[in-house]
C-alpha cells in the first residue's frame, strides 16, 4: 500500500511495471506458504500426492503456454521499419527543438538515451547534483537551469507546480502550445526585467 501511495499520490509520472516486483514476490511467497501448509496437512492421503502433481503439471503447462504467447505477441519480428524511432518522445523533441538544444524533463532519462543532437537534463532532484538539489530546496533552481543554458522544458505543468518544484520555474517558461503525452513543451529563458 505504501508503494501505491508513493507513486500515485505524489504525481510520479514515469513509474514502470518492474517497480511492483516486490508485491509479486510477496504474493508468490504467501501463496506458496498456503499451498505448503495444505500439502503438509494432506500429503499422507494416497491419491492426494498424485492429484497434486497432476494439477501442478497442468498449471505449469498452462502458464508456459500463456507466457510463450505473450512473448510472441509483444516481441513481434519485422513489425516496424528499421528507420522508425525507438521512442516517439525523442522524435517529437527532435522535430520541435533545434539541434544543440538543452531540454529539461521530469522523468526524462529514457528519452535521453535515444535523442539525437540534443541534451536532456533530468530535472528530478534525486538524480542531479547536490548543488541543484540544494538550490531546489531554496527555490533557486530555475536560475541554475537558466545559467546552464536550458532552452526547453517538457513537463506536466501541474507537476511543476507541486513538490518538489513548487512553481519555481514558472517565470522561466514560455508555452509553445505543443503537447506530448500529457506534457507541455515550453521554451526556457531567463525572465525579462
Amino acid at each position: 500500500m505504501f508503494q501505491i501511495f508513493y507513486y500515485h499520490m505524489q504525481s510520479y509520472s514515469a513509474y514502470k511495471e518492474w517497480y511492483w516486483i516486490v508485491q509479486l514476490v510477496l504474493i508468490v511467497l504467501v501463496l506458496s506458504l498456503m499451498f505448503g501448509m495444505l500439502y503438509t496437512a494432506f500429503h499422507k492421503v494416497r491419491w492426494f500426492r498424485t492429484m497434486t502433481l497432476a494439477l501442478v503439471a497442468m498449471y505449469g503447462a498452462y502458464l508456459a503456454t500463456l507466457y510463450g504467447s505473450y512473448i510472441l505477441n509483444r516481441m513481434t519480428h519485422g513489425e516496424w521499419a528499421a528507420n522508425q524511432p525507438y521512442m516517439e518522445i525523442s522524435a517529437f523533441l527532435e522535430q520541435h527543438t533545434e539541434p544543440g538544444s538543452i531540454i529539461g524533463m521530469t522523468g526524462g532519462g529514457n528519452a535521453a538515451y535515444f535523442i539525437q543532437d540534443r541534451t536532456v537534463v533530468n530535472m528530478d532532484g534525486l538524480i542531479n547534483s547536490y548543488q541543484y538539489f540544494q538550490l531546489m530546496k531554496e527555490k533557486e533552481a530555475g536560475k541554475y537551469l537558466a545559467d546552464m543554458g536550458m532552452n526547453y522544458v517538457l513537463a506536466n505543468v501541474g507537476m511543476l507546480d507541486s513538490l518538489p518544484y513548487r512553481g519555481q520555474y514558472q517565470q522561466y517558461l514560455q508555452s509553445t502550445g505543443l503537447r506530448y503525452g500529457g506534457k507541455e513543451l515550453s521554451r526556457y529563458h531567463a525572465p525579462r526585467e
